[in-house]
C-alpha cells in the first residue's frame, strides 16, 4: 500500500493491490479498481468533496449519481480500505 497525500493532508490517495482509493479528510469517499466503482457514505458531504470525487472518477456530480441509480457505480457507506 502507498499513500500520497495532497491538498495540505485533506486528501489522500491510497493505492492497494486492489485499487486506488479517495480519502478526503478521515472518509474514504471513492474507490476505483478493475472494472468496479465505489462511492462510499460521505461522497456528496460538501461540494469540496464533490469536487475531489469529480476529478477521480472524470464525472460530474449530476452522471456520478445517475450511475449509482441505475447500479453501474455502486454505493456502500461501510466503504474502507482493503489491502
Amino acid at each position: 500500500m502507498r499513500i500520497e497525500m495532497q491538498d495540505a493532508k485533506q486528501l489522500a490517495y491510497i493505492y492497494t493491490d486492489k485499487g486506488t482509493y479517495l480519502q478526503h479528510y478521515s472518509s474514504i469517499v471513492a474507490f476505483v479498481g478493475g472494472d468496479k466503482t465505489v462511492l462510499g457514505r460521505d461522497w456528496e458531504y460538501s461540494r469540496t468533496t464533490m469536487a475531489h470525487i469529480s476529478r477521480f472518477l472524470d464525472s460530474t456530480a449530476a452522471n456520478t449519481r445517475k450511475k449509482i441509480k441505475s447500479k453501474e457505480w455502486v454505493y456502500d457507506p461501510e466503504l474502507s480500505v482493503e489491502c
